[in-house]
C-alpha cells in the first residue's frame, strides 16, 4: 500500500450530524508498513451558528461553553482544512484508508458538513475500517469502550474525548491487534 493510514476522531456538540456541530478534529497519518506517524492534524472550532449545542455532549467531552466560544473559526472553515489535509494523502484513483473507533458516526458529521458547505472529502467507506466493529469481531465485548480496551492492551491513562488523543489511541489499538488479525493482508 502506498498511501498512509489515517487515524481520525471528532468531538461534536451532539449525536446528530444534521443538527449538531463538529467541535474538534484530530487525525494522524501513519506509514502503512510500520505505523510510525508521518503527519498530524488537530483543530478546534466554534459551533456552527445554525446548529444545536447539546449540553450533555459538552459535559461528556469535558468542554465548557466558555472554551468553545473562545475559538476563532467554525466548521465551515474547518471542513475545508480537513479536506485539504486529507487530499495530501490521496492519489488519482486511490483514497487513504481511514481508521476510526466509530467510523460511521464521525463520517456522518464530516459528510454532512461537506454537503452543507460544498466541500469535497477524499475518503470512502469502502477504504475505511470501523475499529470498534473490528474489535468486536475479534471477540471483545460489544459494549467495550475505547479507553477500556486501550488499558487492557497495556496503554497508559490518557485524556479521553480529546480528538487527537483519541485518534492516537485508535492507532495504538490498531497496532496491537494488527499482527493477530490478518488485516495487513487485506490492506495490501
Amino acid at each position: 500500500m502506498d498511501h498512509p493510514i489515517i487515524f481520525m476522531d471528532l468531538e461534536t456538540t451532539g449525536l446528530w450530524a444534521t443538527e449538531n456541530s463538529v467541535l474538534s478534529v484530530g487525525m494522524l497519518a501513519a506509514d502503512p508498513n510500520d505505523l510510525h506517524i508521518i503527519d498530524l492534524f488537530y483543530e478546534e472550532y466554534l459551533p456552527d451558528q445554525d446548529l444545536i449545542i447539546e449540553m450533555a455532549a459538552l459535559e461528556y467531552a469535558g468542554i465548557t461553553l466558555d472554551e468553545i466560544f473562545s475559538r476563532d473559526h467554525d466548521f465551515r472553515y474547518g471542513i475545508a482544512r480537513v479536506s485539504e489535509w486529507l487530499q495530501k494523502f490521496s492519489g488519482k484513483t486511490k483514497m487513504p484508508y481511514v481508521v476510526n473507533w466509530r467510523l460511521q458516526f464521525d463520517n456522518s458529521f464530516l459528510f454532512a458538513a461537506a454537503g452543507r458547505y460544498g466541500e469535497y472529502l477524499p475518503i470512502f467507506h469502502k477504504d475505511s475500517i470501523d475499529l470498534r466493529s473490528f474489535v468486536v469481531g475479534y471477540g471483545y465485548p460489544e459494549k467495550i469502550r475505547m479507553n477500556e480496551l486501550y488499558k487492557r492492551l497495556g496503554g497508559q491513562p490518557y485524556r479521553e474525548h480529546h480528538a487527537l488523543d483519541d485518534a492516537t489511541t485508535a492507532l495504538y489499538i490498531y497496532s496491537k491487534l494488527l499482527d493477530k488479525s490478518g488485516i495487513q493482508e487485506y490492506l495490501q
